[in-house]
């Protein structure tokens, strides 16, 4: 027989009373209704943890897993009888023993004052410790603070509490961290490359501070998710590195990015003046993994903002000429930029100008030049929805008026508002920001 095969009548009635909960909560016609519901069955569920933890703990002692089930521990049982998640069934077996300490907390939590998460938090600081009374001492003092915050800032406090009373051992876990750090760029099949890390706690405070200011969506049009964005602020942020010409030399050179690309892929209408459409792609040859493809878009937009060096390659792809490496903005266009667009010239985007590629408003492929009215910041991103997203850039026409013999623009180019027109017909316009 197993445990769900018969349950106490206590727990039978009351399982029936929650499901006849469940219908009446559904009919819970207002916002303050729906809120008295959510906030009273929270209570309710909390309270049935602190039970589920009283006869956990008496199961634990008397070792009823191995009874019934040859179980090798309690954590074991549950994970394997009520299919708890291994972490879990066993954190709850430690928060089960610590019972007798945690008094105050689970009273609490009875009481609807604490949640379980709480009293979770306040069972893993007490752990590293081992002396009674510093436990007893800790576990008082957590509790008073969980009933102020959120479960995370008690677990905070007791990483904390371990450095002040066990300086020696935090350091020792501390160390124990750094050892098990570690990061994999695995290629996939697709072309795709899989990231897996573990990062200790202040290379991810490091990290993370790095990231938050990339984190905030660039504009009304940034349907990006979390996830997405935190992706491409870590390449933005390794983009900016390699930008700066801070990094050491790699095998006698500055490090960079290598692709080589048909000269027809550098043109964002399929191909330059006089060529055929229909350009193919380009590959990255500078990879840690095998080569990888890039499409003619991709390769288009990369070249906006990049030194360009030609490699002609023969028949049997042989390097018969090496050009010369030519910037398509200069320095001072670059800060001449910064300070003309404040940053991204997408409407609403506020990124800053170190995070920006210069865009050819024309591009040079195209017979645009490399002046400073032919330019324009784009952040990652946006760079990305002009070439690849179907967006395109138009200047704002400028009244003329005549002077002398002469009918002259009221504004250069390079002042003149940008419209930033989307695939579905969006619009947007983006004046300079700078003086």
């Amino acid at each position: 027989m197993t445990p769900s095969d018969a349950r106490p009548a206590p727990i039978a009635a009351a399982l029936e009373q929650a499901r006849s909960l469940g219908t009446a909560a559904r009919r819970a016609g207002s916002d303050l209704e729906r809120a008295q519901w959510l906030t009273g069955l929270r209570q309710l569920i909390d309270c049935l943890e602190v039970t589920f933890t009283d006869v956990l703990r008496t199961f634990d002692a008397h070792g009823d897993g191995e009874t019934l089930s040859a179980a090798r521990s309690s954590a074991a049982w549950l994970h394997h009888e009520l299919r708890m998640a291994p972490g879990d069934a066993s954190s709850r077996v430690h928060v089960a023993r610590a019972r007798d300490e945690l008094e105050g907390g689970t009273a609490a939590v009875a009481a609807g004052t604490l949640s379980f998460e709480h009293l979770r938090a306040v069972e893993r600081a007490l752990r590293p410790l081992t002396d009674p009374d510093q436990r007893a001492e800790a576990a008082s003092l957590l509790v008073d603070l969980a009933e102020r915050v959120d479960p995370g800032r008690v677990r905070a406090a007791g990483r904390r509490l371990r450095e002040v009373v066990d300086p020696d051992g935090a350091l020792t876990e501390h160390e124990q961290q750094f050892a098990r750090r570690y990061l994999m760029l695995s290629p996939l099949l697709d072309g795709m490359t899989s990231l897996d890390g573990l990062l200790d706690t202040e290379a991810t405070a490091t990290l993370s501070a790095a990231l938050a200011p990339l984190l905030v969506p660039a504009g009304p049009h940034d349907d990006r998710s979390t996830a997405q964005r935190r992706a491409d602020a870590l390449v933005a942020v390794a983009t900016r590195a390699l930008q700066s010409g801070d990094l050491p030399e790699l095998s006698g050179s500055p490090v960079n990015v290598e692709v080589l690309v048909p000269v027809a892929s550098l043109s964002p209408t399929g191909a330059p003046s006089g060529r055929p459409p229909g350009p193919a792609p380009a590959t990255i040859v500078d990879h840690p993994g095998a080569p990888a493809l890039l499409s003619s878009l991709a390769a288009a937009r990369l070249a906006c903002d990049a030194q360009i060096g030609r490699v002609v390659l023969g028949p049997d792809s042989v390097p018969l000429e090496l050009g010369r490496r030519v910037r398509l903005f200069t320095a001072d266009q670059r800060r001449a930029m910064s300070v003309r667009d404040g940053g991204c010239r997408f409407p609403g985007c506020s990124r800053p100008p170190r995070y920006t590629d210069a865009h050819h408003l024309v591009h040079w492929a195209d017979g645009g030049a490399s002046d400073l009215s032919n330019g324009a910041l784009l952040c990652r991103w946006h760079h990305r929805a002009v070439h690849e997203g179907g967006w395109h850039v138009e200047r704002v026409p400028q009244p003329r008026h005549a002077s002398g013999d002469e009918t002259v623009q009221s504004l250069p180019d390079a002042q003149r508002t940008l419209v930033f027109v989307g695939p579905r017909g969006q619009r947007g316009e983006s004046p300079p920001r700078g003086p």
